[in-house]
């Protein structure tokens, strides 16, 4: 199966924002773990001081509620989050909790091979991207001669990742 269209954006979007909210729900998990421990915390002062003075103490708080402002204040600090992210997540998700995700993966070798190019597509715009934010810093001759000396000592064919985006580079 492949994606067409604005249907691809449709489902990185939504890969990216399902990603974001797994970190914005821990963090409010951690949130809710501080406010409660604050919380047993002067429940046990205050129970202490209730004992004294010999009257009956009040049942341990057991959860918390955050208000409308800590939530958004708790997804507001989360950072933005990217791709790579996406994968990492993908990659534990794999190792550690559910196989699934790439056991049942692609149902031919097709889709194998898609999947495999478009992993090679995401590595190559993203090694892309970061090739034209060192080219701004030392300019895009200078990264053309270096790429050059990368693919000279690793004598890599003409058909290579790098040799097509230096094709580019040497083209700015």
């Amino acid at each position: 199966m492949s994606w067409q269209g604005d249907q691809a954006w449709d489902i990185a979007a939504k890969a990216l924002r399902s990603t974001r909210q797994l970190l914005v729900d821990d963090r409010l998990a951690g949130k809710r773990r501080e406010l409660l421990s604050a919380k047993k915390k002067a429940w046990r002062a205050d129970r202490d001081a209730r004992l004294a003075a010999g009257r009956a103490p009040v049942p341990e708080p057991k959860s918390v509620r955050l208000t409308a402002a800590e939530k958004d204040e708790v997804a507001d600090a989360v950072r933005p989050v990217t791709m790579a992210d996406y994968l990492y997540r993908l990659r534990i998700k794999a190792n550690y909790e559910d196989i699934t995700v790439f056991s049942s993966g692609p149902t031919t070798d097709h889709e194998a091979a898609q999947v495999g190019a478009d992993l090679v597509a995401l590595a190559s715009a993203t090694l892309l991207v970061h090739e034209l934010r060192i080219a701004a810093f030392i300019g895009s001759a200078e990264l053309v001669k270096a790429m050059d000396a990368v693919l000279l000592q690793n004598a890599a064919d003409s058909a290579s990742g790098m040799a097509q985006r230096r094709e580019l580079h040497a083209r700015i």
